[in-house]
């Protein structure tokens, strides 16, 4: 566990329908989620500090509601800090998800320590990577009292992430994907991040709620959000491959690329993970490098 100073209040729980909360962190841009029905919680990714944690489960003892699942959309590292600060309930996981945390364990608890000391947050107790109940490949339906929650695998990002959609509302808690921040940021395949904005394009949804970055129910800027992703991985792919194809190496790749980012409006800097996008797609599409590691690989 972690004692902690005094630091900046996170932005106020709010309700975004019948059953929805969004419990944001004053840290990056980051969001939990809070599902409640017939007095049972569902949570999304608590985090990310212990004090944002215990705040969200002060929210449930007030709502009267009991936690019943926790829902890890995957495994780095801002996203698997909260079930230590919460009464033990069943975790559900990808089951990408085991073998993500057993082979960057290691990086995992070196960025859980970077963001600790940054916080000056002091650990009494080692930290834990938390085990999942239950795991699932594709898709699976969970129960919250009256409502029917549909994890979707979504790749890309990460090789263990899902989405979580609920249909009557057509609500989408899209992981890390879709931010108004954010570029997407490819850190496991630039084919799978692909093929999953494919396979999500005839997914109605009317309110659109990313793990970094600000919730929608704009149906404008839904349609925007997806299709400037679609096509920043789209140009990325073809500019790489050009860049290949004309001899470059990563390093001059990384420079006849950088420029495509001023054509999309994500409002967050995200040169160096532009970048990183470069490497790592660099690497995918058959780029010769020097055997050191590049692109997300460096970081992760």
């Amino acid at each position: 566990m972690l004692a902690q100073p005094e630091r900046r209040q996170p932005p106020d729980i709010t309700q975004l329908n019948d059953f929805l909360w969004l419990a944001p962190s004053a840290f990056l841009n980051y969001n939990s989620g809070i599902v409640i029905s017939n007095g049972e919680a569902c949570l999304i990714d608590p985090g990310i500090t212990p004090d944002e944690v215990e705040r969200i489960a002060a929210f449930l003892q007030r709502e009267g509601a009991a936690l019943r699942t926790i829902l890890l959309t995957h495994s780095h590292w801002d996203h698997i800090l909260g079930p230590e600060h919460l009464p033990e309930a069943p975790i559900v996981t990808h089951e990408a998800y085991l073998q993500q945390v057993t082979s960057y364990n290691e990086q995992i608890q070196q960025s859980i320590g970077r963001w600790e000391q940054q916080l000056v947050l002091v650990r009494t107790t080692p930290f834990t990577i938390p085990t999942p109940s239950s795991t699932f490949t594709d898709q699976l339906t969970i129960s919250v009292g009256a409502i029917d929650l549909h994890l979707i695998a979504v790749p890309g990002h990460a090789a263990d992430q899902f989405a979580v959609y609920e249909a009557e509302t057509q609500t989408f808690w899209a992981a890390d994907m879709f931010s108004d921040l954010e570029i997407p940021f490819v850190s496991q395949s630039l084919g799978m991040y692909q093929y999953t904005i494919d396979r999500l394009n005839e997914l109605p949804i009317a309110l659109l709620i990313p793990g970094h970055g600000n919730p929608t129910d704009n149906s404008e800027a839904i349609a925007d959000r997806v299709w400037e992703d679609r096509e920043y991985l789209a140009e990325l792919r073809s500019e790489v491959a050009q860049a290949i194809g004309s001899g470059y190496s990563i390093e001059e790749t990384v420079q006849a690329c950088i420029a495509m980012l001023k054509s999309y409006h994500h409002t967050g800097d995200n040169t160096e993970e532009h970048k990183l996008n470069i490497e790592s797609a660099y690497i995918e599409l058959g780029g010769v490098t020097d055997g050191q590691a590049h692109g997300w690989a460096r970081v992760t």
